[in-house]
C-alpha cells in the first residue's frame, strides 16, 4: 500500500502516469482513425462487390421476368434479394407497365442508391425492359465501424493501462518508495531521539537519492542547533488539515459562525478563507436544501452529532455541490458544546454516476420494451418467463400477465419441444455457449407461428446459468413465401414435363408422317392404275381413308406440341363430338354408360376441331373418374339454347355442350378452385390439374363461357356455351378432271427412300423428267454438273447432313432463278423474307396427297 501514501507519490508518479496516459491516448486515437479509414474503405468495397454479385446472379432472371411479365416471380426474387446484408430497399421500374415492384422500406438518411438497367436478350438483340434501384442502408456499416472502434479503443486502453501501470510500478520501486521511506523517517523524527540513522533498502549507488540520504543524515546533526528555529518556523508549514480530501469546518456553538476551515473547502466552494471564517454556516448551504439543512441542525442540537446527511453547498458562482455531512461535537468538561467539527465529502461525481446509471437503465428498458424483435428473460430451470417485452407477447398473442404465468414449454409446438430441451441441457452443462434455431410456437388462437430463436445464458450464481435471454423473430410470412416458392418450382417442373412430352410427340409425328406419305401415295397410285370396277378398289379406298385419318391425328399431335399454327374455321360440332365419344367408349368399363343426344342441327361454331375434341375428352374423363368406382352414367348433349343470364354473355345464338355424371359431385370447399391451373383432388397418376383450366381457356378464347352445376352426392354438370357463326367452309366440289402433267426436268430430294421412290413414280407418270437423290450433297453435285438441265427443285426440309433450306441456298448460289418447293413434315417454318430469299414458291405439308403434289408442281412451273 506504499504506492498511495505520500505527496511524493502524487507529485511524481501520478504526474508521470498522466503524461504517459496522455501520450498513449494520442497514439491510440491516431491509429484508430487510420483503422477506421481502412475499415470504411473495406466496407464500401464489400457493398460494391455485393452489387456486382446481384448483377451477375439476379439481373438476367429479373429481366426475363419483366420480359415475360412474370411480376410475381420478380417480386419473389426481390424479397429474396432483400435478405442480403445491408440491402434496405429494392424497386423495379418496368418500361412496359406503369406500376412498380418493390421490397423493403426506403429511408432518407445514411443510404447509398444504385440504379441498374435491366437488359433482356432476344433474337440476338438486347432490349432494356426496365431498371432496378437498389438502396443500401449505411447505418449497419456505421454501426459495425462503431463496434470495431469500441473494440480497438477498449484494447488500446487495456494495453495503455498495463504499460502505464508497469511504468508506474517501476517508478514506485526505484524512486517513490524511497521517497516514502525518507518521508516516513523525517515524519518520525523525535526531537528527543535523533540517534536513528536513515538507510534505504537499495544497493549503494551514488545518485540523487544517496545525496538526499546523506543530506538528511547530515541535517540531523544540525537539529540540536536548529530545533528552536524549526519550532519558530512551524507555522510556515502547511497543515495537513488544509490538504485533506474532505472539507473541514469548525463552527462556534453559540454564534453558529465558522471559526476554522481548511483549504479544500475554499477550493470547492470558491470562497477564500477570509470570506468563509466568521460567516454563518447556515448561509453556506444552497437554498434548494434549506429545509433539509434546518432538519440537520435540529438533529445536531438534539444528539450532538450528524451522520451521512445528504445536503448541497452553494458555490460562490451560484452552483451546487452535493455533499455528505458528518458532524461531531467538542464539549467542555461540563458537557457543554463548545464548537462542532464538520466534514463535508464532495459526492458530485458519485451523483453524476448514479444519474448516468439510471439513464442507462431507462434506455435499456426502452430498448427492451420497444424492440422490433421479441425479448424474454426465462428461468433456465423452470422455463418460466421472468421478463418479456411487448413484441414477444404480440408474436404469440398473450398479454404480459399471461406470459409471466406461463412457460416456454407450454407455448412450444410439441414436435419442436424436444429440440429446445436438448439444447437447454447442453447450455446448462457448458457444452455450448448459445444456440439458434427455427421453431414453432402455438399462438393463443391455436395457430402456428414460425420464429427464429436465439438463446444465451445468464449467470447469477453457481456453475449453471440461472436465467437465459431468448430473442425471437417472427418468420411466419417468410415460411409462407418459401412454401409458395416450392409450389411454384413444382409447377414449373410439371410444365417442363408437359413441354418435353410435346417435343417427344412432335418427333414421333414427324416420323409417322414419313411412314404415312408412301402409304397414301402408293395407295392412290394403285387405285389409279387399277380399273374402277376392280374388286380391291373398295379395300384400297378404306386404306386411303384410314391413312387420311392417321394424317389428321398427326396434325392434332403437332398442334398439341405447338408445331403447327391453330386455325379457327366454321365447324359442325356433332361429328367432332362423336369421335372422342367413340374413343372413350372403347376405353372405359362396361358398367359405365355413355348417353349422347346431339341436336345441334346445321349450326356451326368458329373453332378448332382439335380443341373441341380436347374439351370433350377432358370433361368426359373427369366424369369417368367420378363414377369409375361404383359405375354410373355419363350424359353428353348438344342443343341450341339461350345461356343463363347470370353468365352475362352478349345476346346472340349459342350452342350448349353439356357433360354430366351421377357421381358424388364436387366438395363445396374446392368449387372455387376447380379452374385453377395444377389444382387437382385426384391421386398421383390420375391427373395433372390442367384439364379444366385448359377447357376454361379454350372456351374463353371462343368468346363463350362455362356453367357448373354441382349436386353433392348426386353428380355434377358442365354446360359450355359457344357462339354460333354464320360463316361456312368453302366446299366447292369440282368435277373430277384429268390431273395436269408436263415434260419439265425436276430435281427431287428426300432422305426417306420410299418417299423418294413414290415421288419419282408419280411425277414420271405425269410426264416429268425426274432426277432423285436421298443425299442432299449428291443432289447438289447433280445440280452443279448441269444447272440449266433442271426446271424445278423439290426438297424435304428435315434431312441429315443438310436441311432443305441450306440445300436451297447452295442451289441458288449456282442458279438464282430456279423455283423451289419445300416439303415439311415437322416444325420448320420459313418467314416471308426467307421464302423470298430462297425463291420458295410453295410449301407442302407432309404427308402429301398425289393430287396436291401434281397441282403444286404444275402451278409453280406455270408461274401461278
Amino acid at each position: 500500500m506504499f504506492f498511495f501514501q505520500t505527496r511524493a507519490n502524487k507529485r511524481i508518479s501520478v504526474k508521470l502516469l498522466l503524461y504517459i496516459l496522455a501520450f498513449s491516448t494520442f497514439i491510440t486515437l491516431l491509429t484508430t482513425t487510420l483503422n477506421l479509414y481502412v475499415d470504411y474503405s473495406i466496407e464500401m468495397g464489400m457493398i460494391e462487390k455485393r452489387i456486382r454479385n446481384i448483377q451477375r446472379s439476379n439481373l438476367k432472371s429479373l429481366s426475363q421476368s419483366l420480359w415475360y411479365m412474370d411480376l410475381k416471380y420478380a417480386q419473389t426474387q426481390l424479397n429474396g434479394m432483400l435478405e442480403l446484408p445491408d440491402i434496405q430497399y429494392l424497386e423495379i421500374t418496368s418500361k412496359a407497365r406503369p406500376e412498380k415492384l418493390s421490397a423493403g422500406t426506403p429511408q432518407a438518411r445514411n443510404i447509398q442508391s444504385h440504379e441498374i438497367p435491366l437488359i433482356h436478350k432476344a433474337n440476338e438483340r438486347e432490349y432494356e425492359v426496365g431498371s432496378i434501384r437498389i438502396i443500401i442502408d449505411l447505418n449497419n456499416v456505421y454501426r459495425r465501424l462503431l463496434n470495431k472502434i469500441s473494440v480497438i479503443l477498449g484494447t488500446q486502453a487495456f494495453k495503455t493501462f498495463l504499460v502505464s501501470g508497469f511504468i508506474f510500478i517501476i517508478v514506485q520501486w526505484l524512486i517513490t518508495r524511497h521517497l516514502i521511506r525518507i518521508s516516513d523517517y523525517v515524519q518520525q523524527l523525535d526531537i528527543d531521539n535523533l540517534d536513528q540513522v536513515l538507510e534505504l533498502d537499495r544497493v549503494d549507488e551514488k545518485d540523487e537519492l544517496s545525496q538526499v540520504v546523506k543530506a538528511i543524515n547530515a541535517m540531523k546533526q544540525d537539529l540540536y542547533r536548529k530545533i528552536d528555529e524549526l519550532r519558530e518556523s512551524e507555522a510556515k508549514y502547511i497543515d495537513l488539515y488544509d490538504a485533506a480530501p474532505d472539507m473541514y469546518v469548525s463552527v462556534d456553538a453559540k454564534t453558529g459562525e465558522v471559526i476554522k476551515c481548511n483549504q479544500t473547502l475554499c477550493r470547492v466552494t470558491g470562497y477564500t478563507k477570509e470570506e468563509t471564517i466568521g460567516r454563518p454556516v447556515f448561509s453556506m448551504y444552497h437554498p434548494d436544501c434549506r429545509h433539509e439543512a434546518e432538519k440537520t441542525f435540529r438533529t445536531f442540537a438534539e444528539t450532538g452529532e450528524v451522520n451521512n446527511a445528504p445536503l448541497q453547498l452553494k458555490r460562490k458562482n451560484g452552483g451546487k455541490v452535493d455533499v455528505i455531512l458528518n458532524v461531531s461535537a467538542v464539549r467542555d468538561r461540563h458537557g457543554e458544546i463548545l464548537y462542532s467539527r464538520s466534514s463535508w465529502r464532495d459526492i458530485s461525481d458519485l451523483k453524476k454516476a448514479e444519474e448516468a446509471s439510471k439513464r442507462s437503465e431507462a434506455l435499456f428498458k426502452a430498448i427492451f420494451d420497444q424492440a422490433a424483435m421479441g425479448f424474454a428473460q426465462v428461468n433456465t430451470h423452470t422455463g418460466q418467463f421472468i421478463r418479456i417485452n411487448q413484441k414477444f407477447c404480440d408474436i404469440v398473442g398473450y398479454t404480459l400477465e399471461d406470459m409471466k404465468a406461463n412457460t416456454f414449454m407450454n407455448l412450444t409446438y410439441h414436435e419442436d419441444l424436444q429440440g429446445d430441451l436438448d439444447n437447454m441441457e447442453k447450455l446448462k452443462k457448458g457444452e455450448i455457449s448459445s444456440f439458434s434455431r427455427e421453431k414453432r410456437y402455438i399462438h393463443r388462437d391455436g395457430g402456428i407461428v414460425w420464429v427464429t430463436l436465439t438463446v444465451s445464458p445468464m449467470w447469477n450464481s453457481g456453475e449453471q446459468p440461472d436465467y437465459h435471454i431468448t430473442i425471437v423473430e417472427d418468420i411466419t410470412d417468410k415460411k409462407e413465401i418459401e412454401k409458395e416458392k416450392l409450389n411454384l418450382e413444382a409447377r414449373i417442373r410439371q410444365q417442363q414435363k408437359i413441354e418435353s412430352i410435346g417435343q417427344l410427340a412432335g418427333g414421333i409425328a414427324h416420323d409417322f408422317n414419313n411412314i404415312l406419305f408412301p402409304i397414301l401415295g402408293f395407295t392412290q397410285v394403285v387405285m389409279n392404275e387399277l380399273p374402277k370396277t376392280h374388286r380391291v378398289q373398295q379395300d384400297l379406298k378404306d386404306i386411303l381413308d384410314s391413312a387420311k385419318r392417321a394424317r389428321d391425328l398427326v396434325k392434332r399431335i403437332l398442334l398439341f406440341s405447338r408445331q403447327q399454327e391453330k386455325t379457327l374455321v366454321p365447324v359442325l360440332l356433332s361429328p367432332v363430338i362423336e369421335e372422342p365419344l367413340r374413343l372413350l367408349r372403347s376405353s372405359i368399363p362396361a358398367n359405365i354408360n355413355i348417353r349422347q343426344k346431339l341436336n345441334g342441327g346445321d349450326a356451326h361454331v368458329l373453332c378448332d376441331p382439335t380443341e373441341i375434341h380436347e374439351i370433350v375428352m377432358n370433361l368426359c374423363t373427369n366424369a369417368y373418374h367420378a363414377v369409375e368406382d361404383k359405375g354410373g352414367t355419363i350424359k353428353v348433349s348438344l342443343d341450341k339454347i339461350d345461356p343463363d343470364p347470370d353468365l352475362e354473355l352478349p345476346p346472340r345464338e349459342y350452342l350448349c355442350l353439356s357433360v354430366s355424371d351421377d357421381g358424388p359431385g364436387i366438395p363445396p370447399d374446392t368449387m372455387d378452385r376447380i379452374f385453377d391451373p395444377y389444382f387437382t383432388t385426384k391421386p398421383v397418376g390420375k391427373g395433372t390439374g390442367l384439364g379444366l383450366s385448359v377447357v376454361h381457356g379454350i372456351v374463353k378464347n371462343y368468346k363463350g363461357d362455362i356453367q357448373v352445376t354441382n349436386h353433392p352426392g348426386k353428380g355434377v354438370s358442365f354446360k359450355i356455351y359457344l357462339p354460333v357463326t354464320t360463316r361456312r367452309n368453302k366446299d366447292i366440289r369440282h368435277k373430277k378432271s384429268k390431273l395436269p402433267g408436263g415434260n419439265e426436268s425436276i430435281l427431287l430430294v428426300d432422305d426417306e427412300k420410299p418417299i423418294l421412290k413414290l415421288g419419282i413414280r408419280i411425277l414420271e407418270k405425269m410426264g416429268y423428267r425426274v432426277t432423285g437423290s436421298h443425299l442432299p450433297s449428291e443432289a447438289l453435285s447433280f445440280f452443279a454438273a448441269g444447272p440449266d438441265d433442271f426446271d424445278l427443285l423439290i426438297t424435304d426440309m428435315d434431312m441429315p447432313g443438310m436441311i432443305g433450306s441450306r440445300l436451297a441456298k447452295k442451289i441458288l448460289e449456282i442458279r438464282p432463278d430456279i423455283p423451289i418447293i419445300i416439303c415439311s413434315g415437322y416444325s420448320e417454318k420459313l418467314d416471308a423474307m426467307e421464302k423470298r430469299t430462297l425463291n420458295v414458291k410453295a410449301i407442302i405439308d407432309k404427308p402429301i396427297l398425289m393430287e396436291d403434289l401434281i397441282k403444286n408442281v404444275r402451278n409453280v412451273l406455270d408461274g401461278c
